[in-house]
C-alpha cells in the first residue's frame, strides 16, 4: 500500500465557486464498482462480494466502545447523508457509543467546517468527515487533533489516512453500461452531459467514465460533456430546457447533481420525447419512481449506508481497541438503479435498517481485515480535488 501523498495541492478554481453554490450535490445515496465492492441483488457491476441474509450487519464485538463519542460531519442533509448517518448510528449503538451528526442543510463548506470545529470544541473522541472541498478541510481535520476518517470526498495531505466511498469515475462507467443496454446495436447520435460545478473533479470523473465506456460499447456515438448547468434548483430547469432545445436530435442527456434529476424527468415527461435520461445522483423515491415507469433509464447511486457503518466501526475500533486505522481507500461501491431493482432500493431508502441485511457479508469481510480491504488513494478516481483523465 502506498502512503498518502502529503505534497501541497491547489484546489481547482471552479471548486471555490462551489462554496457559494448551496444545494449542489456531489453524490447520492444508496453497487458495485469494478472490483471488490458490495454486489447488490438486481444491480449491475462486477463486484465479488455477495449479500447475505441475517439481521445483524457486522462482526459482533459487544459494547466495546461504551461512552465514546464520534462526530459525523456530512456535506448536507440530503438522502446520501441520511443514509451515511443511519449506518454510522447503528454501528455506534452496537458498540455502545454515540454519534453527533452535524453539517449544513445544503452544501456550504464554510458552514460545514464551522460545524466540525464546534463539535470538536464540544468534545469527541474522533471524527468522520465528508471533506468538500478537500484542501479547505485539511487544516480543520488536522487541528481537531483526534482520529479522523473521510467519506465520499477525501482530504489529500491531511491526517485522515483512511477514506471510504465509491470510485467516482466508476459511477459514469455504470451509467454508460445501463444506457447501452437501452440502445439498439450500432447506434449513432450524440449524448449530452451537464455539470453543475464546472471544473470540479468529483463531477468531471463520472462524465469521463461515461465517455470512455460508451466509446467501447457504442463506437458510433459522439459526446458533448461538461456543459454548464445552473446549481440553483429553479434555474437548473432553464439550463436543461435550453440544452435540450439546442440538441433536438440527441440520443440522451445525463447529469451529475441532485437538482438535475427532477428537471430532466419533468422536461422529458412534459414533451413526450423518446431520448434517454440518467444521472449519477438524485436517488430519492420520487426520482426512482421515474426509473420504474421507464421515463428515466437509470440512476447510479453510491452506497451511503455502508460508508457510514464501516467508517464508524473502523473509527471506534481504533479509538477503543487501538486497532490501527487502515492506510488507503476502501471502496464502498455503487448501486445501478433500474426498473428491476427500483422497488428494493426504494424500500432501503425508506427503511435504512434493511441495509444491514443487504450489505452484511461485505461489511463482515471489510471489518475482518480493514487494511487488506484498503487500496491506494490514487486508485479512487475523482475522490480528491484533482482528476486526470
Amino acid at each position: 500500500m502506498r502512503s498518502r501523498d502529503n505534497s501541497s495541492r491547489v484546489l481547482l478554481g471552479s471548486a471555490v465557486v462551489a462554496v457559494a453554490l448551496l444545494g449542489t450535490s456531489c453524490g447520492s445515496s444508496s453497487k458495485s464498482s469494478g472490483s471488490s465492492s458490495p454486489a447488490s441483488t438486481g444491480s449491475t457491476g462486477s463486484g465479488t462480494v455477495t449479500t447475505s441474509s441475517g439481521s445483524s450487519a457486522a462482526v459482533p464485538s459487544g459494547k466495546y466502545a461504551s461512552g465514546k463519542r464520534i462526530i459525523l460531519d456530512t456535506l448536507y442533509r440530503a438522502p446520501l447523508a441520511q443514509n451515511q448517518a443511519a449506518g454510522a448510528k447503528l454501528a455506534a449503538s452496537e458498540a455502545g457509543a454515540s454519534v453527533n451528526w452535524v453539517g449544513p442543510a445544503d452544501i456550504n463548506p464554510t458552514e460545514a467546517i464551522k460545524d466540525l470545529q464546534n463539535a470538536v470544541a464540544a468534545g469527541a473522541d474522533g471524527a468522520i468527515v465528508a471533506a468538500f472541498p478537500g484542501n479547505l478541510f485539511k487544516v480543520p481535520i488536522d487541528h481537531a487533533d483526534m482520529p479522523s476518517i473521510t467519506i465520499d470526498l477525501e482530504s489529500p495531505g491531511s491526517k485522515a489516512v483512511t477514506h471510504l466511498g465509491p470510485n467516482k469515475y466508476a459511477l459514469g462507467v455504470a451509467l454508460a453500461q445501463e444506457f447501452a443496454k437501452a440502445m439498439p446495436a450500432k447506434a449513432s447520435g450524440e449524448f449530452v452531459g451537464g455539470i453543475c460545478v464546472p471544473g470540479l473533479a468529483v463531477l468531471i470523473a463520472p462524465q469521463q467514465g461515461f465517455v470512455d465506456t460508451m466509446k467501447k460499447l457504442q463506437p458510433g456515438v459522439t459526446f458533448k460533456i461538461n456543459i454548464p448547468v445552473d446549481g440553483d434548483p429553479t434555474k437548473n430547469y432553464g439550463s436543461w430546457q435550453r440544452i435540450i432545445a439546442q440538441n433536438p436530435n440527441a440520443l440522451g442527456f445525463f447529469g451529475e447533481c441532485d437538482q438535475d434529476v427532477p428537471n430532466l424527468i419533468k422536461l422529458k415527461k412534459d414533451s413526450g420525447a423518446k431520448y434517454l435520461i440518467g444521472a449519477t445522483s438524485g436517488d430519492s423515491p420520487e426520482n426512482i419512481a421515474a426509473v420504474k415507469s421507464g421515463i428515466m433509464t437509470s440512476i447510479i447511486s453510491q452506497n451511503g449506508w455502508p460508508e457510514g457503518y464501516l467508517s464508524a466501526s473502523i473509527l471506534l475500533g481504533h479509538i477503543a481497541k487501538k486497532t490501527p486505522l487502515p492506510n488507503g481507500w476502501i471502496d464502498t461501491g455503487y448501486t445501478a438503479i433500474t426498473k428491476a431493482n427500483s422497488d428494493e432500493v426504494t424500500a432501503r431508502i425508506n427503511n435504512p435498517s434493511l441495509n444491514a441485511v443487504e450489505f452484511k457479508t461485505f461489511i463482515q469481510n471489510v471489518l475482518s481485515n480493514p487494511q487488506a480491504a484498503a487500496k491506494p488513494f490514487t486508485d479512487c478516481r475523482g475522490c480528491g480535488i484533482t482528476f486526470t483523465p
